[in-house]
């Protein structure tokens, strides 16, 4: 390898962008070593290269699978945020790892806490479309009797004011081109979008394409949007 080379230090692990990952791909393959290549989708149990140390419980336990590569003494396990074929066999290039970095990606976002949102629409690393705002919520109210129920209905008007304001801007900006999406990526309280998709049902049709992996955000803003997208394509490289 290269003194410029990606390849993490044994032990260790780096991200990568997609273009990042093709040139370490691009790395090994130059090395011309012997070289085998197998998917763990999330469903696949049998003969995984694991043992008691490695690959790390991050990479085993994931949600989204992890790809297994070995080129000579170089061994990786490569995880990323989206869901990873189930191929029973091993392949002996890396070709296969390429189509896969690079299969064409259009996903939904949404981030929600109570206040705020963010929708947006992402191809390939890029946002495309963005839309942020806030409503108030109350987030408590020391008060007991009626007042404690008055404000508990309040609050509740102001959860669904904020709900619906946000599934309106996800049907303006997204729902267009929501029979091409081909996955949804959610952020922020998971027990506030659990009742957000259960409300707006824009989002809803899209569930069965979620990602597994919950986007961490403290504020829903446009910034955080941006941020969660060049997340979203980031694979995270470990090595032996």
């Amino acid at each position: 390898m290269t003194t410029q080379s990606l390849l993490p230090d044994p032990g260790r692990s780096r991200g990568l962008s997609s273009s990042q990952l093709i040139r370490l791909v691009n790395e090994i393959e130059a090395t011309e070593q012997p070289v085998t290549l197998r998917f763990f989708g999330n469903d696949r149990q049998d003969d995984r290269p694991e043992d008691e140390v490695w690959p790390p419980d991050m990479v085993r336990n994931g949600s989204a699978g992890y790809i297994w590569v070995r080129a000579g003494e170089t061994e990786l396990a490569i995880s990323g945020s989206f869901p990873t074929p189930v191929a029973l066999d091993d392949f002996d290039s890396l070709e296969r790892l390429i189509e896969f970095i690079t299969i064409p990606r259009l996903v939904a976002i949404v981030l929600l806490r109570l206040g705020a949102y963010s929708v947006g629409l992402a191809k390939d690393g890029d946002l495309l479309v963005t839309k942020s705002d806030t409503r108030y919520v109350k987030g408590q109210h020391k008060k007991g009797g009626q007042s404690q129920r008055r404000f508990e209905r309040n609050r509740e008007k102001w959860v669904r004011e904020l709900f619906d304001k946000a599934c309106r801007d996800f049907k303006e900006r997204v729902g267009e081109r929501s029979r091409e999406v081909n996955h949804l990526a959610l952020g922020g309280d998971r027990q506030v979008l659990n009742s957000f998709v259960k409300r707006c049902p824009e989002v809803a049709k899209l569930a069965d394409r979620k990602l597994p992996v919950l986007l961490r955000v403290d504020r829903p803003n446009t910034t955080a949007l941006k941020e969660c997208v060049r997340g979203l394509w980031i694979w995270r490289v470990h090595r032996r």
